[in-house]
């Protein structure tokens, strides 16, 4: 089962103009993500990597992290198109400015930082066991 994860950017700034209506959708959405990551269609041109679930005029925009199995929700936002505001417009701006994936990035970083302490910990542990196993008297 994959992890979903919201980039900060996302929770903050995205759902500030949902409706309540339109956010619970949103999230029963984004919840099929758990039992199959690559439910989205896949995106591409300059967006290529990245996957979108529809929702009525919303788009979800997200990146399934394979090797953590990880989806992580990078925006959320109105399809209009034409319009500068339109979701897709928005996430380019935002990806040639590097903010986009940034989240995704930084939720990485950090998703291997814990991974490295978690396997630092085994580490330890087992050394410890080693030790202690040394200094038992063999019979």
């Amino acid at each position: 089962m994959a992890t979903v994860e919201f980039a900060p950017r996302s929770l903050n700034e995205d759902f500030e103009d949902i409706s309540e209506k339109d956010e619970n959708a949103t999230l029963r959405k984004v919840q099929l993500l758990a039992t199959n990551p690559e439910f989205g269609k896949a995106l591409t041109g300059e967006f290529v990597g990245l996957r979108r679930l529809t929702c009525g005029r919303h788009r979800i925009i997200y990146r399934h992290h394979r090797e953590s199995d990880t989806c992580f929700i990078l925006m959320v936002g109105l399809r209009m198109e034409g319009d500068a505001d339109d979701v897709y417009a928005t996430a380019g701006r935002l990806l040639r400015a590097g903010r986009l994936d940034a989240a995704a990035a930084q939720l990485r970083a950090a998703e291997e930082r814990n991974r490295k302490l978690l396997e630092d910990i085994k580490t330890q542990i087992s050394e410890r066991r080693g030790r202690r196993e040394a200094k038992k008297p063999r019979k």
